[in-house]
């Protein structure tokens, strides 16, 4: 079996990217959870030399993705991508639109202004 991270490890990396000359991170596919995934994108925004974070297909909802844009949305230092979990498609900053989530689209086809 594979040795993912998972919650119980954030702290140290966080710590180690905050501490280190890492510019690039993937923790993708992994076992993160969204607050997780907030210390890690928190840590990597503040590290000085990181340029490229991503945590994809971690255990991310649809949802999650949308607080992790809030969270990264704005930030030019670091292009942090995600996605949720299993998902072929990432985003990042720059891609990502919260109005293109599944709930919105449900929302739109149940609308039966839409078909009029």
């Amino acid at each position: 079996s594979a040795n993912l991270v998972g919650d119980d490890s954030v702290q140290i990396l966080a710590e180690t990217m905050e501490r280190s000359s890492l510019r690039t991170f993937n923790i993708r596919d992994n076992q993160l959870t969204l607050d997780g995934c907030l210390a890690i994108v928190n840590s990597a925004m503040s590290a000085p030399n990181m340029r490229l974070l991503n945590i994809a297909r971690n255990h991310l909802t649809v949802t999650d993705c949308d607080m992790i844009y809030v969270a990264v949305h704005g930030c030019d230092s670091c292009s942090v991508t995600f996605a949720p979990f299993q998902s072929d498609t990432q985003f990042n900053q720059r891609t990502y639109n919260p109005a293109n989530t599944l709930q919105s689209l449900l929302s739109i086809v149940s609308d039966p202004a839409v078909y009029v």
